[in-house]
C-alpha cells in the first residue's frame, strides 16, 4: 500500500531530476562540460535524458547499464533511435554490442560503423571494406539510409529554420585527411536566400566507391530524390546537383528534369567561371578606369576626356576580374559639366570645380543632382558603406536554343510560365532567364533583319524610341562595342516600376543577320553590383 510520504518524496525527486535536466540544458556550448556532467550523472538522471533524445546520453546511459548488468531490449530501442540521428558516441557504443555478444546484428553493426566513416573513423572503414565482400547488399543498403538520416538531418535544422529560394548539391572528390579518401565523395550542400547570398557549405555525407565497377549514380538518385521532396515541402522553386562540377540533375518549379539536367531547361552549363568581384576602398578618384591621366576627368567611352580632350589608348582589362569601389561619405566627386574632380569645402555645403569653376550645392547628406558620385540616383553608383558583397558564382552556360553563349549566374533558370505571364502580360521576350527569386534577369527578343554593319544606327534610333517612350527614366551613356569580334550596341537606364527603381541594361547585335535585343534588368538599389558584371557578361556573349 502506497503511504502519502512516498508520494512527498516521489515529488521531491521530480523537482531535482527537472532541476539536473535544465542543468544539463545550459551546457549546451561546452562538449567537455556535458561530457563531465554525464559521466556523474545516475542512471535515472540518464535514461530520462536519453528519452528526451540525447545522443550522447543515450551513449552513456547504454553503458551504465552494461555496468550494471541490465541492459534490456527496450534500452537499445533508444540506442537504435539515437544512431539513427547520427549520434557518433552513439554509433561507437552500437558498432561494439551488434558485432559481439547477446545483441549481435550485422546489418546494425553496419550502419553503425556507415555512420562512424562520417565522423573520419579509419578503423570503421577498415571493418567494412572487409564486411563489404560478403554483406554488399547490407552495406549499400546503410550508405543510401546514412546519407538520407543526414540529409533529413540537414532539412530538419536548417530548411525550416529559414526563408530559401533555391539549394545547389556538389558532389566532389573527398580530400585529406579523409580516410581512403581516393575512393570518397563528399557531398555538400548549400542554399541560396532570397537576396541571393548563400549559405556556408555543409557537407552532409560522405560516400565511398566500396566497388571497383561502382558510381556515383547511386548516391545522385538518393540525394536528387530527397532534395527534390524537401524542394517541394519548403517552397523552393530550384536546385541544382553536380558531380566534379557537371551539372546532372535539375529541380525547377515542381518539375524535373532527367538525366544531365539540361536536356529541357534552356540553360546548358559549359563551365565554372572563376569571376572574380573585388571591392576597392580606395575612394571614387583612385583608380577608376573612367577617370584621365592628365586631368582627372571623366574619359567616354571613345577614349576622349569630357574635360579637356585629351584620347588614351585603352588598357588591357582582365574579363574574370571587376573591382567594385565601396562609396564613402562626402568625399571628392566628380562635376557633371567638364568631369573634373570636384572638392567639398570644409562645412560640407558646397562644391566647387576648380577646372570650369561650377559651385554646386550640398543638401545635408544628399548631394545635388549637379554631382556624380554619393548621388545613387545617378546611374554611376558605388557599393553604399553598410551593403554586402553577395556571394554568387558565374558559369558560362549556352542559352538561347545553344545559339549564344554567356556568363551568368549560376542558379539561373528559365523563367515559369506563370511568372512570365505576371511580369510580361504584353509582348513578352522568347527567351527569359532568372535567378530563383527573379530579382535578375536576361531576356532575348529576335526581331527582323539587321546586318550587323547596321547594329549601331539600329542601337540609335532605338535609344531615341526608349528616350520618349521613358521621359521620367534616366538614361546612362550609349555605348558601342564588340563581344567575340562583333559589333554590340548598349545603353543602361533606370526605370519606375509600381513601387521600386528597376535597373535596365540593353544590348543589340545581329545574330546570323538577325536583329536580337538583349536586356539584362535588377531592381536599381543593387545596380552597384550587378551593373559591371552585367557590362562583363555583354561583352563576352559568344553568338
Amino acid at each position: 500500500m502506497k503511504r502519502p510520504n512516498d508520494d512527498v518524496t516521489e515529488i521531491e525527486q521530480d523537482r531535482a531530476l527537472a532541476a539536473e535536466l535544465e542543468q544539463y540544458e545550459l551546457l549546451a556550448n561546452s562538449a567537455r562540460e556535458r561530457e563531465e556532467f554525464l559521466c556523474a550523472a545516475d542512471t535515472k538522471l540518464l535514461r530520462a535524458l536519453a528519452r528526451n533524445g540525447d545522443g550522447d546520453a543515450t551513449a552513456f546511459y547504454i553503458l551504465r547499464r552494461l555496468e550494471e548488468q541490465t541492459l534490456a531490449t527496450n534500452d537499445m530501442k533508444l540506442l537504435d533511435t539515437a544512431i539513427r540521428s547520427l549520434n557518433e558516441n552513439a554509433a561507437l557504443v552500437g558498432a561494439k554490442l551488434y558485432r559481439d555478444g547477446s545483441f549481435k546484428n550485422a546489418e546494425k553493426e553496419i550502419f553503425c560503423l556507415v555512420a562512424l566513416e562520417q565522423f573520419g573513423y579509419a578503423d570503421a572503414h577498415k571493418r567494412m571494406r572487409k564486411l563489404y565482400r560478403a554483406a554488399s547488399e547490407h552495406a549499400d543498403a546503410a550508405d543510401c539510409a546514412v546519407l538520407e538520416c543526414g540529409l533529413l538531418y540537414w532539412a530538419t535544422e536548417i530548411l525550416a529554420k529559414g526563408v530559401f529560394t533555391a539549394y545547389t548539391v556538389d558532389i566532389d572528390r573527398a580530400e585529406k585527411p579523409v580516410p581512403d579518401y581516393k575512393r570518397a565523395y563528399a557531398v555538400n550542400v548549400r542554399l541560396t536566400k532570397r537576396n541571393g547570398r548563400e549559405t556556408e557549405t555543409e557537407r552532409v555525407f560522405l560516400a565511398y566507391l566500396r566497388d571497383k565497377r561502382a558510381d556515383t549514380e547511386r548516391v545522385v538518385e538518393r540525394t536528387y530524390s530527397f532534395m527534390a521532396d524537401a524542394a517541394r515541402r519548403y517552397n523552393l522553386l530550384s536546385g541544382d546537383i553536380y558531380v566534379d562540377g557537371k551539372r546532372v540533375r535539375h529541380f525547377v518549379g515542381g518539375t524535373e528534369n532527367g538525366a544531365g539536367g539540361t536536356e529541357n531547361d534552356g540553360v546548358h552549363v559549359i563551365s565554372g567561371v572563376g569571376l572574380n568581384v573585388t571591392v576597392s576602398d580606395d575612394g571614387l578618384l583612385e583608380n577608376r578606369s573612367d577617370k584621365c591621366e592628365r586631368c582627372g576627368g571623366i574619359v567616354n567611352s571613345d577614349g576622349v576626356c569630357r574635360a579637356c580632350g585629351h584620347r588614351r589608348t585603352p588598357a588591357k582589362t582582365d574579363s574574370e576580374n571587376i573591382t567594385v569601389r565601396r562609396g564613402k561619405s562626402m568625399e571628392a566627386l566628380f562635376c557633371t559639366q567638364c568631369g573634373a574632380p570636384v572638392a567639398l569645402d570644409r562645412g560640407g555645403k558646397t562644391a566647387l570645380c576648380s577646372a570650369c569653376g561650377t559651385t554646386f550645392a550640398v543638401k545635408g547628406d544628399a548631394l545635388a543632382d549637379g554631382i556624380v558620385g554619393l548621388n545613387y540616383k545617378s546611374l554611376r553608383a558605388d557599393m553604399p558603406e553598410d551593403a554586402e558583397m553577395p556571394d554568387i558564382k558565374f558559369v558560362r552556360a549556352k542559352i538561347a536554343d545553344d545559339k549564344i553563349s554567356a556568363v551568368l549566374p549560376h542558379n539561373f533558370i528559365v523563367m515559369s510560365e506563370q511568372l512570365r505571364r505576371l511580369k510580361y502580360p504584353m509582348n513578352a521576350p522568347k527567351y527569359i532567364y532568372t535567378t530563383p527569386d527573379s530579382s535578375v534577369n536576361l531576356c532575348f527578343t529576335p526581331g527582323e533583319r539587321l546586318e550587323e554593319r547596321a547594329v549601331y544606327d539600329f542601337g540609335r534610333q532605338m535609344l531615341a524610341v526608349m528616350r520618349s517612350m521613358h521621359p521620367q527614366a534616366q538614361f546612362g551613356e550609349a555605348k558601342c562595342a564588340e563581344a567575340n569580334g562583333k559589333k554590340v550596341f548598349s545603353f543602361d537606364m533606370i526605370t519606375v516600376a509600381l513601387d521600386q527603381h528597376i535597373y535596365n541594361s540593353l544590348f543589340i547585335f545581329s545574330l546570323d543577320g538577325t536583329r536580337v535585343i538583349g536586356s539584362w534588368n535588377c531592381l536599381a538599389k543593387d545596380r552597384w553590383f550587378w551593373s559591371p558584371v552585367f557590362e562583363l557578361a555583354v561583352k563576352t556573349l559568344d553568338f
